[in-house]
């Protein structure tokens, strides 16, 4: 570049590159405006008066600076200077961003083409037209935290400075004192009368304010006038603009930011390539997490521990260093990502990010699980209403665990979801410490609850169910719409435990299989004995399936049940284990001996085979109950239409007009006796006592002597009887009216009212509109009824399809017949309602998936929300049971002293794995 301007042959002094290149581009336009040829017609008496011209197009172009005007005149004057030199194509400073390109077009026929743009005073006032400075340090000033990429803009550009004759007035402006900023300024002399240049100091032309560029890229901690005067408003007292710039050049802040800047020049060049390694680096380090993570969820879902006894890298390579390491060191056979992490670990050891120490386990631990309860509380608010369970139980540490199990549904789906809140340790569990948890625990998740929780559901225990301290009383007093269900699935076991000790043969059945379960299971010769038969003497269909003996726990649901059937499967295998006990043991411990001897005697008798088919008979009626309880998806009307079918079934087994149920048992007994090969003493016969007739007695006593029908008397109808009462007394609830109306919305019942409108109760779902009256409107959820009714039939069509597409009649040929489409419907109303089969009836899950499927909310709102209701209530809290049991693997006897927020995340991990 020339050390002076060909044009102006100005001497290019301390100007900087950029500001000299502007100051040659600025001469060369004013030499092309000298170099315009005007016409005749521009003396013309019409030019001295003003004209409105109009600028219609300005177009920009990147070679070289053109001005070109387009007429309807047939000889345009051109006014092009193509022989500019390289240096102004290179320029980045005048007038826009790349070049000059200046065209105007007019409909006039004045052949002026290129006008003097110093006749229109509005366009020399307008600097944004005339050039774009690309340094100007007011850029700078809007940014908070400047960008990397802008501070190199800025590095290579330098500061603005700008010559007078750069500026659209050709002098820099004055101020309301008449002062203005000086050219001189961007050098300082020192004592010696050498200039140095400023090349910090940087002008804005668009504020006419001048600023610090080494304080705005790199000052730290600045002194608040000095932020505000160099970095952010910039500087304009021109008056003493001297000595205020030397007093700035010499502060402690602004020599701190000028090294910075200056070491940040000399590294400029290896930016780039700093930052394509910093990329390479996080892209690594994201592989390597997301590998981790993987690792985390298998680790979790699987209820593995994490870590080993020794964990060390420098150890042998067939050291076991904990689950979570040697996953890590498998896979990394397999990622190169992953092996290149581990042998940056082994090489340059704590100095690395190693992403797999036990801090970092916990915290991957803690944001898988912190996502989890993230989208469980969208899902939740989205839904608007849910139910809640609770239960406690001791882990391994003995330490008291709270399980907060939460119901809700998809409205997209129509599915029903039970999930794992929270678990939180709390050593006393009394109806208010309760209380107070669960209050935690909704305002941890900002769940609404005294608005959106409709249903509560626990056991029977004095702090859950407590009429006055009760968990569920005092959240009712704060909401009222937050229905108690007592959950089935537990009084359905308290019935079957109080059945199972209703008389002295249940007592002893039970006691004994108890106890001979405790007699062998416990001595692993006795269990390998036993093992040894099974084989032996198992059915040839099923070769190589034991069974082991089960134990009778009343905590246990279907453990009665499990434990009998185990007993009659196995009943001979037993009973020659039972022998060779006896025969080996016997004679060096009399009490084995005696005990074998006991045992053998009960199970070779007809009251064991006796009892233990009535008992069959009535966990065969009971467990499928006990079952279905247990889903998660059962709606309330449901649980109550199966609980009042067993009833029936009791009911029927009750009859003591006939002997049929009785004579059956009898049947299915000599057909065991039959089949087995063990001998079998009968029942014992009474002896006839005559008991002498006292005075006032009208008849003698009369003792039944036939042991059938004493034991039929003392063991059949009691049982029997007991059932019928403990079922009677666990399911009579004072809720009657709120299932009442839920039973309306069965599919039966609403194709009942689809054929007689008036059939439909006038008091119907008065009930559950004064519990809920915040969600529904009693004469509105009546029409909607009434409308979904008429055309259920249809919609469910729609949803469906049929099993003939065509249906033809065979006796024409190729004649459609017309057949009645609700045939099938009309079945289901005429036949009786069977209590044996409960799909019969659809439940309300059903239908309320329907409406989800037609996206029938908009057209009855009443009527869905009823039935979201009608599936958001709790029947059970079986899901709580469930989170004990994950809890019993998740917290191990070996991982005893793990911590509750650790407890708590893996929890969640495992217990929710689809979401």
């Amino acid at each position: 570049m020339p050390l002076y301007c060909e044009i102006c042959k100005r001497n290019r002094g301390t100007l900087n590159k950029i500001n000299w290149r502007k100051h040659i581009d600025s001469c060369k336009i004013k030499n092309i405006k000298k170099q315009i040829i005007t016409p005749p017609s521009v003396f013309s008496i019409t030019n001295y008066f003003p004209k409105k011209r109009k600028i219609k197009e300005t177009i920009i172009s990147d070679e070289n600076l053109q001005c070109v005007t387009k007429t309807t005149d047939m000889d345009p004057l051109k006014c092009v200077d193509r022989s500019l030199d390289s240096s102004y194509e290179n320029s980045p400073s005048l007038l826009t961003d790349e070049n000059l390109l200046c065209v105007t077009k007019t409909s006039d026929n004045d052949p002026l083409k290129c006008v003097d743009r110093s006749l229109d005073s509005s366009f020399e006032n307008s600097p944004s037209l005339l050039t774009v400075w690309k340094n100007d340090p007011a850029i700078l000033a809007r940014y908070e935290t400047i960008p990397l990429e802008l501070k190199q803009q800025f590095h290579s550009l330098g500061p603005c400075q700008p010559m007078p004759e750069d500026l659209p007035d050709k002098s820099f402006p004055r101020d309301s004192y008449g002062r203005r900023f000086t050219n001189l300024w961007y050098s300082a002399t020192l004592q010696d009368g050498s200039k140095v240049h400023r090349d910090w100091l940087s002008y804005s032309p668009s504020t006419n304010r001048v600023y610090c560029l080494h304080c705005m890229m790199y000052g730290i901690n600045l002194h608040k006038s000095t932020r505000s005067t160099w970095v952010k408003d910039g500087f304009n007292l021109w008056i003493n603009g001297s000595a205020s710039i030397y007093k700035h050049s010499m502060s402690d802040n602004h020599i701190t930011a000028s090294i910075k800047f200056k070491i940040s020049t000399r590294c400029i060049p290896i930016i780039p390539s700093l930052q394509c390694e910093r990329k390479m680096q996080i892209r690594l380090n994201r592989e390597v997490v997301a590998k981790l993570i993987n690792i985390v969820i298998f680790l979790a879902r699987h209820n593995l521990a994490f870590r080993g006894p020794r964990e060390s890298w420098s150890m042998a390579t067939s050291t076991s260093k904990g689950n979570f390491k040697d996953l890590v060191i498998l896979i990394a056979k397999y990622s190169a990502a992953m092996s290149e992490h581990i042998t940056k670990i082994q090489l340059r050891g704590k100095s690395e990010l190693l992403f797999v120490s036990w801090e970092r386990q916990n915290q991957l631990i803690d944001s898988i699980a912190d996502e989890i309860s993230f989208n469980l509380q969208k899902s939740i608010q989205a839904c608007k209403m849910f139910s809640i369970s609770i239960d406690s139980t001791f882990d391994t540490s003995r330490k008291e665990q709270v399980s907060f199990i939460v119901r809700y549904v998809c409205e997209t789906s129509g599915n029903v979801f039970e999930r794992l809140l929270a678990m939180k340790e709390s050593a006393n569990t009394t109806g208010m410490d309760l209380f107070v948890l669960f209050q935690n625990v909704m305002d941890k998740l900002n769940l609404n609850w005294k608005d959106d929780l409709i249903g509560q559901s626990y056991d029977g225990a004095a702090n859950m169910r407590g009429e006055y301290q009760g968990l569920k009383t005092l959240i009712q007093n704060t909401n009222l719409q937050a229905i108690y269900i007592w959950c089935h699935a537990h009084r359905l076991n308290l019935v079957v435990k109080n059945v199972v000790s209703c008389n002295i043969y249940a007592i002893d059945l039970f006691g004994n299989i108890e106890y001979l379960y405790a007699f062998i299971w416990c001595f692993k010769k006795r269990v390998a004995l036993l093992r040894k038969y099974q084989e032996k003497h198992i059915h040839k269909s099923h070769p190589g399936q034991t069974m082991a003996l089960k134990r009778v726990n009343t905590t246990r649901w279907s453990s009665h049940s499990s434990a009998l059937d185990t007993i009659l499967s196995r009943h001979y295998s037993i009973i020659k284990t039972l022998e060779d006990i006896r025969t080996m043991e016997g004679p060096s411990d009399a009490k084995t001996g005696a005990t074998c001897s006991g045992l053998l005697s009960y199970l070779k008798s007809n009251e064991f085979v006796f009892t233990a088919f009535l008992f069959k008979k009535l966990f065969d009626i009971l467990e499928p109950l006990n079952k279905t309880l247990q889903t998660k998806d059962l709606d309330l009307f449901t649980a109550t239409t199966l609980i009042d079918s067993v009833k029936n079934k009791i009911n029927l087994l009750n009859n003591r007009e006939t002997n049929n149920n009785f004579n059956a048992i009898i049947l299915e007994v000599e057909n065991f006796s039959k089949n087995s090969k063990v001998e079998f003493t009968p029942l014992p016969t009474i002896r006839k006592r005559k008991v002498p007739k006292r005075s006032g007695e009208l008849c003698n006593d009369e003792p039944i002597t036939d042991p059938k029908q004493k034991f039929k008397t003392d063991c059949f109808f009691v049982a029997i009887d007991q059932v019928q009462n403990e079922l009677n007394e666990r399911f009579s609830t004072n809720k009657t009216g709120l299932l009442n109306d839920i039973s309306l919305i069965s599919k039966r019942r609403i194709l009942e009212v689809r054929s007689n409108p008036n059939s439909l109760p006038k008091d119907a779902f008065n009930v559950v509109c004064n519990i809920y009256f915040k969600y529904l409107n009693h004469e509105k959820l009546v029409n909607d009824y009434i409308r979904f009714a008429a055309n259920i039939i249809e919609i469910e069509q729609s949803n469906t399809l049929p099993e003939y597409l065509h249906p033809v009649d065979e006796n024409d040929e190729g004649e459609i017949t017309d057949q009645d489409n609700n045939s099938d419907f009309d079945l289901e109303l005429n036949d009786d309602y069977d209590h044996n089969n409960t799909s019969s009836v659809s439940s309300a899950a059903e239908i309320f998936k329907m409406f989800c499927v037609s996206k029938l909310s908009g057209v009855f709102p009443n009527l869905y929300i009823l039935l979201k209701i009608a599936i958001t209530l709790p029947v059970t809290s079986v899901t709580t049971e469930r989170s004990f049991s994950k809890l019993k693997l998740v917290k191990t006897k070996l991982r005893t002293t793990m911590s509750e927020d650790r407890l708590e995340s893996l929890m969640t991990i495992t217990c929710e794995p689809d979401n």
